[in-house]
């Protein structure tokens, strides 16, 4: 009766397991040691496009890591899941792809590491990995946007500078914080000489008590 309840248990842990795995929008990768899949919970298949039983028995690193991202074969010995598998560290990487069955690729950022036995010898390794190309795709939409920005800066700048009028900006401690050419010409100054410095000096006598009074 209790070998029997033992084994009711087991049966039900193994089914929480899986249903725990397939629940994550993670693909969950599980790779004996001649880097065959032997595990590969929903999205895993999902996200590389199989059948959910597709993956089993296949080596991962032939079928979904065999490229570089600019489609140039990937050398087996530098393969970071194959090293952290041998090398019992875990390694983690966000500038890689990974392959679909129709020949597409995606970006991804994974996490690869030894599976030990309960003697602590290594059986396997384990990948988790998720598609980051919504993030990579906002990311490069942010650097195009700070480099346009800095763009239209500098063409700013470039205009600011090449009027005859002098231009001055200062920030809240009322340093000066940018010194057009014009500036340079009329108070004969170079603008390194007086970047974070007051602007109290380059204001007229007479007119420095309104000036703070303003301010």
């Amino acid at each position: 009766m209790n070998d029997q309840g033992d084994n009711d248990q087991r049966i039900s842990e193994a089914k929480w397991h899986r249903w725990l795995l397939d629940s994550t929008d993670a693909g969950i990768i599980g790779i004996d040691q001649e880097g065959r899949c032997v595990f590969a919970n929903g999205a895993s298949a999902m996200l590389l496009g199989y059948h959910p039983q597709g993956l089993r028995g296949q080596k991962f690193c032939q079928v979904a890591h065999h490229s570089l991202p600019n489609g140039k074969p990937y050398p087996s010995d530098e393969c970071p899941i194959i090293r952290a598998m041998r090398t019992g560290e875990p390694i983690w990487l966000d500038d890689e792809v990974l392959w679909r069955l129709d020949g597409t690729a995606f970006p991804v950022e994974y996490c690869a590491s030894a599976l030990r036995d309960e003697d602590g010898s290594v059986v396997g390794g384990g990948l988790v990995f998720r598609n980051i190309a919504e993030r990579k795709s906002v990311e490069e939409h942010v650097v195009e946007t700070i480099r346009t920005l800095e763009n239209d800066r500098a063409q700013l700048h470039a205009v600011i500078d090449s009027t005859m009028e002098a231009i001055i900006s200062v920030d809240s401690d009322q340093r000066i914080a940018f010194f057009n050419a014009g500036a340079e010409r009329m108070f004969q100054v170079h603008r390194a000489e007086i970047l974070g410095k007051p602007l109290d000096p380059l204001i007229p006598t007479s007119c420095l008590s309104a000036h703070r009074e303003y301010v």
